[in-house]
This record gives structure tokens, C-alpha cells and sequence, in this order.
């Protein structure tokens, strides 16, 4: 198994290399899947309503997660107050918890806002 020599810190890092790779696979499907998705509802001419969710909840996950990987910090352990070093997880300090929620709420609507402006693909006409 891997260890991870990374060190909790706040709002920065609170994910070891297995929680990285995760959400890298995680993106990398959610990217493929969208795609696959969308281009599927084009085809079978859905509603553009229908094709703008399928494309903003898609790129909001793959967005989320290319995040999460790149910055090494999970938004679901930021938002808990937790840390994920060396295959562990453990609470942080309450002094550490505010800076790491605002990060996690950051992230979530970055990802958001990118969700919604990829998704927008879904109104082109058919």
C-alpha cells in the first residue's frame, strides 16, 4: 500500500494519494459518462431542458473531483471537519474547521457555476 508523506493543512490538504486517485477516476468517469449522456439525449432529441441537467450535473461532478485531485483536499472531509493522511481519517482541530468549510463551499460553487455554463451545451439546437 502506498503511504502518503503529506501533512494536514488547513483549507490546503486533507487527502492522502489513494483519496487523490480516487477522485481522479471519479472525474475521468463522470467526464466519459457525461459525454456518452449527452450526446445520447442530442440524439434521441430530448428536451433541452433535460439535456442542459444531464450536462450541468455531469461537469459539476467531474469538475468537483479534477478539483479535488489536483488541490488534494476532499470537500466532503472539509466539510465534516475531518483529514485523510496516510490511509486515516481523524477530526481537526475546531481552530482548523472554518477554514476548511469555506474551502469546501468555495469548491462546491466553482464546480457549480462551470456545471452551469457547460451545461448550457444542452440548449444548442438539435
Amino acid at each position: 500500500m502506498e503511504t502518503d508523506s503529506r501533512v494536514y493543512q488547513a483549507g490546503a490538504c486533507n487527502l492522502d494519494a489513494p483519496g487523490v486517485n480516487a477522485r481522479q477516476r471519479l472525474a475521468w468517469i463522470s467526464t466519459i459518462a457525461g459525454v456518452a449522456v449527452v450526446v445520447t439525449l442530442f440524439i434521441l432529441h430530448a428536451p433541452p431542458t433535460g439535456r442542459f441537467l444531464a450536462a450541468a450535473f455531469f461537469a459539476f461532478a467531474a469538475v468537483l473531483n479534477f478539483r479535488q485531485a489536483s488541490e488534494h483536499f476532499c470537500v466532503v472531509n472539509g466539510a465534516l471537519g475531518m483529514s485523510e493522511v496516510n490511509g486515516k481519517k481523524s477530526k481537526i482541530a475546531n481552530e482548523f474547521r472554518t477554514v476548511d468549510r469555506e474551502k469546501a463551499i468555495r469548491d462546491i460553487l466553482i464546480a457549480g457555476a462551470v456545471g452551469v455554463v457547460i451545461g448550457s451545451v444542452g440548449f444548442l439546437p438539435v
